[in-house]
């Protein structure tokens, strides 16, 4: 979507600092780019995080990155920025842009019509980038493809094997790749590298001639036409120290079983994916570590381990683990692994309770949950994901409700407190369904309304809601505790409508009272009726909503308003609100 350049130019909307790798700074609305990344969306609107470490990023980048977002395009990006802008659109998941990514990459790789080592160097090496880093062979399948459509596979890795020995293991996995079933490319480069290597220095292995023979499958080359190649690489091989020997013997061994036993894994070889990188994507995954563990208290006390600094909201820091708390949570793995930060903010939470929610990560247990860190405890379970402790907060609050045999109004009012908290702040209602059905069982519903609404004013209107819920068909009960209300405040101040005495007759089942306590629902409206001229509509508009509500279809409203009260109130009420006409 294109939000356009106002809302880009104004300071006003930048809510969201970006620090970039070059110590620059990037503003922008947190807003904006959350519609766009649902990442930044759950840093920013459930994490509450107003600065984003950017720092593998360049200015450049993370400003172009963030005009793409308000403009919806990604017309500005060239080959200088294309691996910063690629890298953050699928960290921070920009599927749109990602998309975009993609098509500019297809659109370089089909620009390139004739063999030229400059031009393929360069998706090589982006398609390596992506391949290394975000465990994504799709540009590395293309640049392969493009490569071998120009039959230049013998060209490029002549030159591109000369700076072999700086290359990393994830890199020499791409040389295989591109190799695939013409492994004798690869064994004649090094047989060459390794001829002068000994020549010069002495018969010594590098490490990346080991890995590329460890992982090659060296016995193509011995079952095909190449086997005096073959051959001679191994005539080569055995001039290395005695040390050597027996990885030697073991190398050849392997290309001799396989040949012997008519192994082909040329179908294999083409979708390879990387040996000996620990992540062999297309391979079986190792298994993760499953959680809850006991991860030992010896980790938790030794401050070596402890990289990642948590910020509370009494400005103190607790330090963990971020493999630890990776381990629990796949929102701190997505923010440490992914995105590198050494340092969350978790200001809403005090310092025991992220202590507590450390302690437990390790412990695998929440054993020291009590009530003065419960909320901070369950709210951190659920913003973090952490799925066995939200579990164990779940447990902890049913064993609460449980344990409650008698009415008491501060045993009630504490789990109704925190079943409005996680519905409120959490949009969760399992909380609230248990404190219901407990007060209900107890018979006390009346009792505890009576005095919860004595400081109805102060709430939020999510937590009337709760109110309302709690109700339920006793309508009644909220009813005569506003008329009480209502009928002292306008002795004493005068008639004035509070805003939650509106919002909690706007939103009950008034005709549940109207038809179960009709004297009640009469009381209520004469009340209602002092009110200022300038409120009789709105209580005229309350009292025809609950009537229709009570009507059955084929019932006419007029019946029931020449009933006994009701005509003298509509009489009254529409008198009134001629006035104010």
């Amino acid at each position: 979507m294109d939000f356009g350049r106002r809302l880009r130019e104004s300071p006003s909307h930048n809510n969201l600092k970006l620090n970039t790798n070059d110590g620059g700074e990037v503003w922008a609305s947190s807003v904006i780019l959350s519609f766009n990344s649902h990442v930044i969306d759950h840093m920013t609107t459930t994490l509450h995080m107003t600065s984003v470490d950017m720092l593998e990023f360049s200015e450049a980048a993370v400003q172009m990155f963030v005009d793409s977002a308000y403009s919806g395009t990604a017309e500005g990006i060239n080959r200088e920025i294309f691996r910063d802008i690629n890298k953050m659109a699928n960290i921070f998941e920009v599927a749109w842009l990602v998309s975009k990514c993609s098509e500019y990459f297809t659109g370089l790789v089909n620009s390139v019509t004739s063999g030229s080592y400059t031009e393929l160097f360069f998706l090589f090496e982006e398609a390596g980038f992506v391949y290394e880093n975000l465990k994504m062979k799709d540009f590395l399948n293309t640049s392969v493809k493009k490569i071998e459509s120009l039959k230049w596979k013998q060209q490029f890795l002549d030159k591109y094997l000369e700076n072999a020995e700086r290359f990393s293991t994830k890199k020499l996995d791409t040389v295989i790749e591109l190799a695939g079933s013409d492994v004798n490319i690869v064994v004649q480069t090094l047989v060459n590298q390794l001829s002068e290597m000994f020549r010069i220095q002495g018969p010594s292995l590098p490490v990346y001639c080991k890995y590329l023979l460890d992982n090659s499958e060296l016995h193509l080359c011995q079952k095909a036409n190449n086997r005096d190649l073959f051959n001679e690489l191994f005539d080569i091989l055995k001039e290395l120290p005695s040390s050597e020997s027996k990885w030697t013997l073991g190398l050849y061994r392997k290309c001799t079983e396989k040949t012997l036993s008519g192994y082909d894994n040329t179908t294999e070889v083409t979708s390879f994916t990387g040996k000996g990188s620990g992540l062999e994507f297309g391979a079986r995954m190792a298994p993760r570590v499953k959680v809850p563990m006991d991860f030992g208290r010896q980790l938790r006390e030794s401050p070596s381990h402890n990289n990642l600094k948590l910020n509370t909201n009494e400005g103190k820091e607790v330090l963990a683990s971020s493999v630890i708390l990776s381990f629990n949570s796949p929102v701190i793995d997505h923010m440490t692994t992914t995105l590198h930060m050494t340092s969350v903010d978790m200001l809403e939470f005090s310092e025991a309770a992220v202590q507590m929610f450390v302690d437990s990560a390790y412990s695998g247990t929440a054993e020291g949950i009590n009530r003065e860190i419960f909320r901070d405890m369950n709210k951190m379970a659920n913003v973090f994901e952490v799925a066995w402790l939200v579990s164990k907060c779940s447990d902890y609050f049913t064993e609460l409700t449980n344990s409650v045999t008698s009415g008491s109004y501060a045993e009630l009012f504490f789990l109704f407190e925190e079943a409005a908290f996680v519905h409120e702040n959490l949009k969760m209602k399992d909380f609230l369904n248990t404190t219901v059905k407990k007060i209900e069982s107890l018979k006390w519903k009346k009792q505890f309304l009576d005095k919860y609404l004595e400081n109805a004013e102060r709430f939020s209107t999510k937590k009337l809601d709760t109110v309302i819920e709690l109700a339920g068909s006793d309508v009644d009960i909220v009813v005569q505790t506003l008329v009480n209300q209502l009928s002292e405040m306008f002795r004493i101040q005068g008639p004035s409508l509070p805003v939650y005495c509106k919002y909690l007759l706007d939103n009950s089942e008034l005709h549940i009272c109207q038809e179960n306590n009709g004297a009640l629902f009469n009381e209520l409206f004469d009340v209602l009726r002092e009110l200022p001229n300038e409120q009789l509509r709105w209580t005229l508009d309350l009292h025809r909503q609950s009537t229709a509500k009570m009507l059955k279809p084929e019932q006419d409203a007029r019946v029931y308003c020449g009933t006994r009260g009701y005509v003298t109130l509509i009489t009254k009420l529409m008198s009134d609100l001629a006035v104010v006409i």
